[in-house]
C-alpha cells in the first residue's frame, strides 16, 4: 500500500512542512529539533533499497547508547565490520565462527566456550620476561600463562597469583627455561602465596638447553592438585660424545640410557669428562669419582677425598688412584639430605656399602680438604671425635651387601669413627674396636671389616687401608689391606633424599 501525506503546509524555501517535519530536496529534518519517529502504521516495516548512512559519531557503551540503538534483535544477512571495540554480552558468539574477515586483533576477557571450537592460527601472549630468577618469583596469571626465564641463578619457587578458583577447572602454565652452564627449575609452587604439594612426573633440568617446565593446577572440591614435569629440547644428552655430555648420570637414565658403562659427564669446573657410571645399583645414577688402586702417588696421608689426580673411567685392580670429591660436592642438587656414596670392589661385585653424607654437611666447619693442610677435617679424616669417645658420628642411611645389589639391606647403627690415625666406618661394634676375627655380617662389623683408613704416614706398609676393606665378614689383620687395590668409590645425588 502506498503511504500518503494527509496533512501539512508548504514553507519558505520551496519545501513542505508537516507537523514540524521539514522536507527540503532529499533532506527530511525536524524544524523544532525534535526526534523523528517513523511509524508505518501498516505492516510495521520501513524499507530502504539503498545504503543507509548515519553520520552521528556517538560512542556506544551499552544497549542504550550510540549512534544507532536497536531495542530488539539485529539481523544481518552479510558481513559486519566493527572499526572500534566489539562489546559482547550473553551468548553473543553462540555458533558464530570468527574467521579471517574479522578484525585482525581483539581482546576477550573471561571468554567461555562450552562446545567444540574451531580456530585458525593462535598466538599466545607471554608474560613479562623473568631474569636471574631466585627465591620466590611471582607469575601473574591475569597477565599470561607462559613466562620466559633467562640467566637463572638458582632453583626457585614459582608463585602464581590471580589464579581463578572455579571448581572443575584445569589451568596449564608454562615456564620457558633458558639454561646456562648450570641448570635450574621451579622446585616449589605457590598459589597466591600459599605453598602447594607438587606431584612430579620426573625429569631433571639440563645445562645449555631451552626447556619447558609445565605446571598444571587442577581445581576440584575447592582444593588444588598440582602436577609438574620438565622437557628438554635439542640434542639428547646421552653421554655418547663430549658434545652430548650429560650433567649427571641420572640425566643419562632420564634420556633413555640403561646400561652401566663409560659416559661423558659435564662436571662442574672440569667440563666434559669420561666417567664410569653405574645405572642399575639401587636405582642407579652413580658416578665413579674415586678409585683406590695403586698406593703410589696418592699424596700425604692418602687423602683420597681431597682434590688430587685425574678422573679415570678405568676399573682395573692396581690402577692409578685418584679422587675428585671436591668436584662431587658441587654436582647439581648436592647437599645435606641428597648426597650419597657407594663403595664397591672391581674384583668382587658382591661386596657393597652405600651410605648418606648428611652427617658431614652437619658438621660445623666441614670442608673437603686434607687434615695435613691444617684445614677443617676432610671426609673420615676426623682429627677429633666431635660427639665424644664411644659415640662416633652416626650415619642416617646405610646399606650393606655381601651378595650383590639384590642383597642390599638397610642397617641401623652405622657410624664414622674419628682419628687421628685410624678413622673408619663401623656397624654396631664397640667404638674403635680393632680386634681380629670378630663380628659377622648378620650382627655387627668393626672398621677392619668395612672400611679402615690409613692416615699415619705416606703409603705405610704399601697400603692405603688397614685390614680388608669391604670384607663384610669377620675382621682380619691390618696387613691384608695390601691386596685390596680395587675399591671403586661412587657419588650420586638422590632426589628421594636420605630418610
Amino acid at each position: 500500500m502506498t503511504r500518503r501525506i494527509s496533512s501539512g503546509q508548504a514553507t519558505s524555501g520551496g519545501g513542505s512542512g508537516l507537523g514540524g517535519l521539514t522536507v527540503s530536496g532529499s533532506t527530511i529534518s525536524s524544524g523544532n529539533n525534535n526526534n523523528i519517529t517513523f511509524d508505518p502504521n501498516g505492516s510495521g516495516i520501513v524499507t530502504t533499497p539503498d545504503i543507509l548512512v548515519v553520520s552521528d559519531e556517538t560512542e556506544s557503551s551499552g544497549t542504550g547508547s550510540g549512534a544507532i540503538q536497536v531495542a530488539g534483535g539485529f539481523g544481518v544477512a552479510k558481513s559486519v565490520y566493527v572499526g572500534g571495540t566489539l562489546g559482547l554480552n550473553g551468548n553473543a558468539l553462540n555458533g558464530i565462527p570468527i574467521g579471517a574477515s574479522s578484525p585482525s586483533e581483539g581482546v576477550f576477557t573471561s571468554l567461555t566456550i562450552q562446545d567444540q571450537a574451531t580456530v585458525g592460527p593462535v598466538a599466545e601472549v607471554m608474560g613479562t620476561p623473568k631474569t636471574g630468577a631466585t627465591g620466590t618469583v611471582t607469575h601473574d596469571y591475569s597477565e599470561a600463562n607462559t613466562w620466559y626465564h633467562s640467566s637463572i641463578s638458582a632453583n626457585f619457587t614459582a608463585n602464581f597469583t590471580n589464579v581463578p578458583v572455579t571448581n572443575n577447572r584445569a589451568i596449564t602454565l608454562n615456564l620457558v627455561l633458558s639454561q646456562g652452564v648450570a641448570a635450574y627449575m621451579a622446585t616449589a609452587v605457590q598459589i597466591d602465596g600459599s605453598a602447594q604439594t607438587v606431584q612430579w612426573l620426573g625429569g631433571t633440568p639440563t645445562v645449555s638447553k631451552v626447556e619447558i617446565q609445565t605446571i598444571t593446577l587442577i581445581r576440584t572440591g575447592s582444593a588444588w592438585t598440582v602436577t609438574s614435569t620438565i622437557a628438554s629440547y635439542g640434542d639428547i644428552l646421552d653421554g655418547s660424545t663430549s658434545a652430548l655430555a650429560a650433567p649427571d648420570a641420572r640425566t643419562l637414565m632420564a634420556n633413555g640410557v640403561t646400561t652401566s658403562g663409560v659416559y661423558w659427564i659435564n662436571l662442574p669446573t672440569l667440563g666434559p669428562t669420561q666417567m664410569y657410571c653405574d645405572l642399575t645399583t639401587m636405582g642407579g645414577g652413580w658416578m665413579m669419582f674415586g678409585y683406590l688402586g695403586a698406593t703410589t702417588s696418592m699424596g700425604t696421608n692418602q687423602a683420597v677425598f681431597t682434590s688430587f689426580g685425574t678422573i679415570s673411567s678405568t676399573r682395573t685392580s692396581g690402577q692409578t688412584s685418584f679422587s675428585r670429591f671436591d668436584v662431587a660436592k658441587s654436582m647439581p642438587g648436592a647437599s645435606r639430605g641428597t648426597a650419597q656414596m657407594m663403595w664397591r670392589r672391581t674384583g668382587d661385585s658382591n661386596k657393597i656399602l652405600i651410605h648418606s653424607m648428611d652427617e658431614l654437611y652437619d658438621r660445623v666447619g666441614f670442608v673437603w680438604q686434607n687434615v695435613a693442610s691444617n684445614t677443617p677435617p676432610s671426609l673420615m679424616n676426623f682429627e677429633s671425635n666431635v660427639n665424644g669417645t664411644g659415640l662416633g658420628f652416626p650415619i642416617r642411611l646405610a646399606m650393606i651387601s655381601n651378595s650383590g645389589p639384590s642383597g642390599l639391606k638397610r642397617v641401623g647403627g652405622m657410624r664414622y669413627e674419628g682419628g687421628p690415625q685410624y678413622p673408619g666406618i663401623a656397624w654396631n661394634s664397640e667404638y674403635q674396636n680393632n680386634s681380629d676375627n670378630v663380628g659377622s655380617y648378620t650382627t655387627w662389623l668393626n672398621r677392619r671389616s668395612i672400611f679402615y683408613w690409613e692416615t699415619n704416614g705416606v703409603e705405610a706398609n704399601g697400603q692405603w687401608s688397614h685390614a680388608s676393606p669391604l670384607e663384610m665378614g669377620p675382621s682380619t689383620s691390618p696387613t691384608n689391606g695390601t691386596g685390596r687395590k680395587d675399591i671403586e668409590v661412587y657419588f650420586r645425588v638422590n632426589p628421594l633424599g636420605n630418610s
